[in-house]
């Protein structure tokens, strides 16, 4: 945990960080190689895999015609790695949630909101509507809940019941909870601290936003 918590804050970006707190990849000099190359296979329509195929075969006929043998051990080896990691290794779920959300609704985020900039006449134009007045600043323990809450849904219990399920996650939650106030503290991330009953409307929201993250990640999961 010691060497993830410093290669996360080496890291530049919160893209970077949210991909070091998924861990899914174990670090080699090839993981771009090998997540280009299964990415590629799995959906070999795609307008990008083309390229990747043509990239990646033009690198191993260069390989080839060269005689380079230490070349070909290499990514062999590296590639045992990568199935090993792929099979055993689980992500850290509070740091993922914590900062793809932080990341994605930094503070001033309504502001810039389904904004672009035109790069030819750098005038601003709205391409969707201003998010509701409603709609909060910052981000609160409760969005990391949720977030945490779904991924956790999806990956393990994916044919739980909704009663059974309701009465398991608060115990689920409690150390969760602890683990992510440590984390907010460590990293230094604002959260919002207002308290207060959720209404039935939020309620119904919070429900909703829950079941389709749960459907975005079991697609994820199978893809």
């Amino acid at each position: 945990m010691k060497n993830l918590i410093e290669k996360i804050r080496r890291a530049k970006t919160w893209q970077e960080r949210h991909e070091l707190a998924e861990n899914k990849t174990p670090g080699t000099v090839f993981d771009t190689f090998f997540r280009e190359a299964e990415f590629a296979h799995s959906q070999p329509g795609h307008f990008l895999s083309e390229e990747i195929f043509r990239r990646h075969g033009v690198a191993l006929a260069g390989v080839i015609s060269r005689g380079e043998i230490q070349s070909i051990y290499d990514p062999a080896a590296a590639l045992r790695i990568w199935r090993r990691h792929r099979r055993k290794a689980k992500p850290d779920d509070i740091l993922a949630a914590l900062f793809a959300l932080s990341g994605m609704f930094p503070p001033g985020w309504k502001k810039t909101w389904g904004v672009v900039r035109n790069a030819k006449t750098a005038q601003i134009a709205r391409i969707a509507p201003s998010p509701p007045a409603s709609v909060r600043e910052t981000i609160g323990m409760r969005d990391i809940e949720m977030n945490v809450r779904a991924r956790i849904r999806a990956r393990d219990y994916p044919t739980i019941s909704e009663k059974a399920w309701k009465e398991l996650w608060p115990d689920l939650w409690a150390p969760l909870h602890k683990k992510a106030q440590r984390y907010v503290k460590e990293f230094s991330i604002k959260l919002d601290q207002r308290r207060g009953a959720i209404s039935k409307a939020e309620k119904a929201t919070l429900s909703q936003q829950e079941s389709e993250l749960v459907s975005l990640l079991k697609k994820r999961a199978q893809g």
